[in-house]
């Protein structure tokens, strides 16, 4: 994730002030997340004022259209799921068939497979995209 978002793996968590070790929630208003662009993928970084998450949301829009974009599949340790919000999204996973998703499908994978997600048809694709916390500095 942190290759993919061009940024060192500690941007994906701000810190945030300590807590009692309570319960605690974090809202992020519609478009007020962090937003991270690559060629592939505007990422916006959700709940960004939690730095010890065991998931990271983001809101991803996929601008890549062909898995040739990427220069390799991108793998780390950890898991994750992607859910179309709108768009055709073609998942390419290492060893498996490309899977073409429509807005409503989702899919959970484990993400030391390769993976890339590129839009199919018209127009760009959003997913809500959620990754374990399994990232590395050589995550991607």
């Amino acid at each position: 994730l942190a290759q993919a978002l061009q940024v060192e793996v500690g941007e994906l968590f701000r810190p945030s002030p300590p807590d009692a070790g309570g319960p605690r929630r974090s809202v992020t208003r519609a478009g007020q997340g962090g937003v991270h662009r690559t060629d592939p993928y505007v990422y916006e970084l959700l709940h960004t004022d939690l730095a010890d998450k065991r998931f990271v949301p983001l809101l991803a829009t996929l601008r890549a259209r062909e898995v040739a974009q990427f220069p390799q599949l991108l793998r780390h340790a950890g898991e994750e799921m992607v859910y179309v919000l709108r768009g055709t999204v073609h998942l390419y996973t290492e060893g498996e068939a490309p899977l073409v998703l429509q807005p409503g499908d989702s899919c959970y994978f484990d993400s030391r497979l390769g993976h890339a997600c590129v839009a199919g048809g018209e127009g760009e694709a959003q997913v809500l995209w959620v990754s374990s916390h399994g990232l590395t500095p050589d995550a991607g």
